[in-house]
């Protein structure tokens, strides 16, 4: 039965210390002369005392762990150091290093050879200036795809008034001399005539041959288109077999509409050339060359991914050193918070105490009382006075933890000063030295 816990009628109906005070008064015992308990008292306290105990060792117990807590507290704080996140840092650093390395010397050879191309090429065809060429390419052939299908809905309307199936029939005709026109016309400005700039005096004379046999060649396709635009309103049957001989025959001989026609044909064919021949530097292969070279240029955004990649490194370990100093300082924190637990168990330990003994003297009064209204003697000097278990309190001296404290919060503050502008100094420098190395890797070129 835990005495603590009960109340004390329950504990003295438990014992029957009523009928045995009576038992005793009716023998006259204890004897006045008694200076000790008798074997009923006794038995109280000792039930008493072995709870009073059990809750002594646990406070004890939790005493020494708070103790042990904070020795560790103390011996961490007397480690405490930055250094590990230092070597860490180094470690990665040089990792990153090393595998940055082989991207970075094969991005500058690449720069290296792209520039000697480049003044090779300027060199070999006796340029001085810049390449000149549209920045967006969607822009570009997005025009292109527009005058086609311009050309062939205007020329739809040509071909509509002669097709058995009207407007629809006119544009698949169209369709077809218009991709004839502009996919002819654009191959010509892109491949051909920009020859007529090279510096090659006999790829000039080609080109120019080239570009005049093929404005002959579609200026006679549009023509024969023309001739079979008039013919269809002629003769729709025979017309597709008529159309050469009666271009041969009468080449001016078409209609109104076969000339509008024509001009339409014509005026897409030159806009298709000029536009294949802006489509690039008119100079052939120019922007091919200057492309690449500035392609090869944007290779120093690896350098800076790779500076990025060492400076989140950095910022990881400085992160992890913060995180680390912050779980210091708690841990001081604890170790003052574990200074008050220690005192709060004591006091509460000494409660414990004050409360058993009121509870032990309390079921005292009441056996002695019940035995002093029997007896005929004078009871035991004893009975009038109080049982103390003053023998189990504790007694704590914290003030060696306090200077402890104060030990570890003053050293603590002078190491993290220390350590971390040393971090930052080392962390600093490993930034710096990375960015050296790396910019070795990319000397101007001259």
């Amino acid at each position: 039965m835990n005495l603590l816990a009960s109340k004390p009628k329950d504990v003295f109906e438990e014992f029957d210390l009523s009928e045995k005070a009576v038992d005793q008064a009716v023998n006259e015992y204890p004897k006045t002369t008694d200076t000790e308990l008798d074997i009923h008292q006794q038995n109280v306290v000792d039930h008493m005392a072995a709870s009073i105990v059990d809750i002594r060792n646990e406070t004890l117990a939790h005493l020494n762990e708070l103790d042990s807590y904070r020795t560790n507290i103390e011996n961490d704080i007397d480690g405490f150091s930055l250094n590990q996140f230092i070597d860490i840092a180094k470690i990665k650093i040089n990792r990153a290093k090393a595998e940055w390395n082989e991207i970075l010397e094969k991005a500058k050879q690449e720069e290296h050879a792209a520039l000697r191309n480049y003044k090779y090429f300027l060199y070999k065809n006796k340029l001085k200036r810049e390449a000149s060429y549209p920045d967006s390419k969607v822009l570009h052939w997005a025009f292109i795809i527009l005058a086609v299908l311009f050309e062939s809905i205007v020329n739809s309307f040509f071909f509509a008034g002669a097709s058995d199936i009207g407007l629809l029939g006119g544009f698949f005709q169209a369709l077809f001399i218009s991709i004839s026109n502009v996919g002819s016309a654009l191959l010509i400005g892109i491949y051909v005539l920009p020859y007529k700039n090279h510096v090659d005096t006999k790829k000039v004379s080609r080109a120019k041959l080239a570009t005049t046999l093929y404005l002959i060649f579609i200026f006679l396709f549009n023509l024969g288109a023309s001739h079979y635009r008039t013919l269809l309103e002629e003769d729709p049957l025979s017309a597709k077999l008529n159309t050469i001989p009666h271009m041969i025959n009468d080449p001016l001989g078409i209609n109104f509409e076969a000339w509008n026609l024509l001009i339409i044909g014509m005026l897409f064919v030159f806009v298709a050339i000029i536009k294949g021949y802006k489509s690039d530097d008119i100079y052939p292969g120019f922007g091919e060359v200057d492309r690449t070279f500035k392609s090869s240029i944007n290779h120093h955004g690896k350098r800076i991914q790779a500076m990025k990649t060492i400076n989140q490194i950095i910022d990881d370990c400085a992160a992890q050193a913060k995180s680390y100093v912050q779980a210091s300082r708690n841990k001081i924190k604890s170790y003052r918070d574990s200074i008050f637990q220690s005192e709060e168990t004591v006091s509460d330990f000494t409660k414990k105490i004050t409360s058993a003994e009121n509870k032990c003297n309390n079921l005292l009064w009441e056996y002695r009382n019940a035995n002093v209204r029997i007896r005929s003697t004078k009871p035991p000097e004893y009975f009038s006075q109080k049982y103390t278990f003053s023998k189990f309190s504790l007694k704590l001296d914290l003030s060696k933890e306090n200077v402890t404290l104060n030990k570890i919060e003053s050293r603590f503050s002078e190491l993290a000063n220390t350590s971390e502008q040393t971090l930052a100094n080392s962390l600093g420098k490993f930034n710096e030295d990375a960015l050296k190395d790396i910019t070795k890797l990319f000397e101007k070129i001259k």
